[in-house]
């Protein structure tokens, strides 16, 4: 899939999303370094899969773990909409689940 010039710096801006979150959360003697090493790997976590643009002000997000995207209480997608709509006019984010993973690492290891 190839991707717009726009749709990539969203795609970006997604994760300067958690980046800047994680270095308001993080305290004075935690390195950038380490700050971005531990972004890194919550993204890594969520097990995006693709993320599609059904319209300029509409995306659909499909990963394996939405329940980490959506946060407690729904306050980290809240914050990311809120985020992508100030930079790009996004204002509607729907999240899929995508159960890919599962079907190339399964669950029932006897089974693979």
């Amino acid at each position: 899939m190839e991707y717009t010039s726009k749709e990539k710096e969203v795609i970006s801006q997604i994760g300067k999303f958690f980046l800047e979150r994680n270095l308001k959360k993080s305290d004075n003697e935690t390195k950038l370094h380490q700050v971005y090493l531990q972004t890194r790997e919550e993204i890594q976590d969520l097990c995006i899969t693709r993320i599609i643009f059904t319209s300029d002000q509409s995306i659909d997000i499909y990963l394996g773990r939405p329940g980490l995207l959506i946060g407690k209480k729904g306050e980290q997608i809240d914050a990311l909409s809120e985020y992508l709509n100030k930079k790009y006019g996004i204002n509607k984010i729907q999240i899929r689940e995508d159960n890919l993973f599962m079907y190339l690492i399964p669950n029932d290891w006897p089974g693979y």
